[in-house]
């Protein structure tokens, strides 16, 4: 893509835009959190895209099949509406000890490795620093037997995120422990 590079607003699915069920089988599972919609028709009529960046190891370890997905993402985009829908959506469906089959690597696509970052920022023509966004969430990770232990931090408004150590090169990512408004994600 040639000329100006474009701001993105990076934003993962799951306890950030939608309440986090665990492993969404259907359509149906997902849930918009209060206040997401607004939020992010205020990202995008202040010139942000939209891209959407989620870990989905449900479909690596068996819970819905890959050709499933996109049923997901179209009921997220009808969730939102027309001033709040992704521009792009990206996932990574493996896990590097719990999927199964050829879903069950060691993969650049899984957060919080860069790889779908940069595709987003290639495919997109995204300036990845200063001016692009992320709001992400962080979780302990889930031992077997164990709960996923979550922070108990207030949920944090968008417009006071802070920078975290960033998961990918030269880009500023900004982190919502409990999403954008405020539900603890699941472990996955």
């Amino acid at each position: 893509m040639s000329g100006a590079r474009r701001r993105a607003a990076f934003l993962d699915r799951d306890g950030t835009l939608v309440r986090d069920v665990g492993y969404a089988r259907r359509p149906d599972d997902l849930a918009l959190l209060g206040g997401v919609r607004d939020s992010l028709a205020k990202l995008r009529s202040g010139g942000f895209l939209l891209i959407v960046i989620t870990n989905q190891s449900g479909i690596g370890r068996g819970f819905l099949r890959e050709d499933e997905y996109p049923l997901q993402i179209e009921r997220l985009a009808e969730l939102l509406g027309s001033e709040a829908r992704p521009d792009a959506h990206y996932y990574c469906p493996h896990h590097p000890t719990e999927a199964l089959g050829a879903y069950r690597i060691e993969c650049d696509c899984r957060k919080p490795k860069p790889g779908l970052f940069l595709r987003a920022i290639a495919e997109h023509g995204i300036d990845p620093a200063p001016r692009s966004r992320s709001a992400i969430t962080r979780a302990t990770p889930r031992r077997r037997g164990r709960p996923a232990s979550r922070p108990s931090r207030p949920s944090v408004p968008t417009s006071q995120l802070s920078p975290p150590p960033s998961p990918a090169p030269n880009a500023n990512y900004l982190v919502a422990e409990k999403g954008l408004r405020g539900e603890p994600r699941q472990g996955r």
